[in-house]
């Protein structure tokens, strides 16, 4: 299991500028197989983008899927799609609120809606309807049950 973070925009200070790549250059470099899973998440950084901006980098990636299925058609890949996030103070309500993570979400299923090679992790519902707090990270048993829902998708492969 390998973990990247994804290229620019980030809004964080612990990623080093050396381990900075944009997803479609790791799609491009990845052999593939029927043995490769490959989980992407795309939203979070993108809120404080335009809209156009995030769709222009999103059909680079599925160009880059596309890609790598003409290389390893037996690839199984999963988007995680977008949830609920907390507002600890008025910057983020005024670019990184639920209102453009909704937005970001709905670009998201459009791009890639018809792509039946893509298995889709929903989890707007679950944030919503879950009585945790709104925070970007939810809790460990709110991530465990993301995990039994990715882990039913690939396991019956």
């Amino acid at each position: 299991m390998e973990y990247r973070h994804h290229g620019l925009p980030i809004r964080n200070n612990w990623t080093w500028i050396r381990d900075i790549r944009y997803i479609a250059n790791e799609l491009d470099s990845l052999k593939g197989g029927d043995d490769v899973i490959v989980t992407l998440s795309l939203w979070a950084h993108f809120t404080a983008t335009s809209f156009s901006f995030y769709e222009q980098r999103l059909r680079s990636i599925k160009e880059a899927l596309n890609r790598l299925w003409d290389r390893a058609p037996g690839t199984t890949v999963v988007i995680k799609g977008a949830n609920t996030r907390g507002h600890s103070g008025l910057s983020y309500g005024l670019y990184a609120s639920d209102w453009f993570a909704y937005h970001l979400e709905h670009i998201l299923r459009e791009v890639f809606r018809n792509d039946k090679r893509i298995g889709y992790l929903d989890v707007w519902d679950m944030t919503t309807a879950d009585l945790h707090p709104d925070v970007i990270h939810p809790p460990a048993y709110f991530v465990a049950n993301v995990v039994n829902r990715l882990l039913t998708y690939i396991c019956k492969r």
